[in-house]
């Protein structure tokens, strides 16, 4: 059984898709690589590092039908992530889902709670390219910070029958991505909790720092570019200088055992180093400290509502009444590109998982 190293593999193909029309000066893009669809807001948890809850509106959701239309005016070469909230919170996601991966390759957001053994025998036999489950500790660390009893074993014994399901069907996918936030509650296990994710045998643990900027992948959705250009990010929380050494150890750690191997990849790309870490949580970052952006000419973001953004809260249109090769290279997602082009970053993309660290080789 080959397994790819899709990490790089799509570290690369996202380079050269955003590539050639950026450095040509032009703020039209090829079709877009990724697609991501956020099917709702809302979520069955209560996590303490969360702001997306408040957002959730079921009455304004688009509709199962609405969302297959747009899967079908899609490239054949998208990869649609379904995300939230918690995509399986919809009663209907199941649906959604097999018409999906029916047409494409996808992958999928969640914090397992919810999905079945069903399910696991849909990823396997469908196709599905990636799974994200969210673990932000072992045991009660994970059900305090997410809010909920039992959860660590729920998400354990959905990663172990995903383990047996692929083995069954002689398959290394979906490749199984633990997806973990570095909080004061967790700062202590960091290690103990990547050794875990070894022993499971999960394909990548990778490691966040909480996000800067409640406008990035998030409501309000604003008409005027200057509403999310000028503003400055959040200041992160508070780490003391116990925990924030704590964290260099941790991170020391998992990386010297990750040395030899692919499964560690860090949000913001390449940040988990002493320099990086300690701008961060000194509040000293700036768009100086990182590369220059080309994933607006790779990325469309779909909200639960149909508004079409880039990854910052600025809305280019909406998926319900528009068609997304028409949002895509339209007038509003080019003048975020060029505003991007010019600047290099906004201020407030200081901290997104998609910016990359200067000295780091990500996108």
């Amino acid at each position: 059984m080959i397994k790819l190293n899709l990490s790089d593999l799509h570290t690369k193909i996202l380079r050269a898709h955003s590539f050639l029309p950026d450095v040509a000066g032009s703020s039209t893009a090829l079709p877009p690589l990724i697609v991501q669809i956020d099917v709702t807001h809302r979520c069955d948890l209560r996590c303490s590092m969360c702001f997306q809850l408040k957002n959730a509106d079921i009455g304004r959701e688009m509709t199962c039908g609405q969302i297959k239309k747009i899967i079908d005016q899609l490239p054949l070469w998208s990869v649609v992530t379904f995300s939230g909230g918690e995509p399986f919170v919809r009663n209907d996601f199941r649906e959604i889902l097999r018409y999906a991966l029916a047409r494409r390759k996808c992958n999928i957001l969640t914090n397992a709670g919810l999905v079945t053994a069903q399910d696991i025998d849909l990823f396997v036999s469908g196709g599905l390219l990636v799974i994200g489950i969210s673990l932000d500790g072992l045991g009660e660390t994970h059900d305090r910070i997410r809010g909920r009893k039992g959860l660590f074993e729920k998400v354990v014994g959905v990663i172990e029958n995903l383990r047996a399901a692929r083995q069954r069907k002689k398959t290394a996918y979906p490749l199984i991505d633990i997806k973990t936030v570095a909080l004061r509650e967790n700062v202590r296990e960091l290690y103990k909790l990547f050794k875990s994710v070894q022993s499971w045998g999960a394909d990548y643990f990778s490691l966040s720092l909480p996000k800067l900027f409640s406008m990035q992948f998030n409501e309000p959705y604003f008409d005027d570019i200057s509403r999310i250009r000028d503003r400055a990010p959040d200041r992160p929380e508070a780490f003391s200088g116990d925990d924030t050494k704590a964290l260099l150890e941790q991170v020391g750690l998992i990386s010297k055992d990750n040395a030899s191997g692919k499964i560690l990849r860090q949000y913001p790309y390449d940040i988990f180093e002493p320099e990086g870490l300690l701008k961060y949580y000194g509040g000293r970052l700036t768009v100086r400290d990182f590369r220059q952006c080309r994933v607006p000419w790779s990325l469309i973001c779909i909200s639960p509502y149909g508004d079409v953004y880039p990854c910052m809260s600025y809305r280019t249109g909406s998926a319900v009444k528009d068609s997304i090769a028409e949002i895509w290279n339209g007038e509003r997602y080019r003048l975020f590109r060029k505003n991007i082009r010019e600047r290099g970053l906004f201020p407030g993309c200081v901290g997104c998982c998609y910016a990359v660290f200067k000295g780091g080789q990500g996108v």
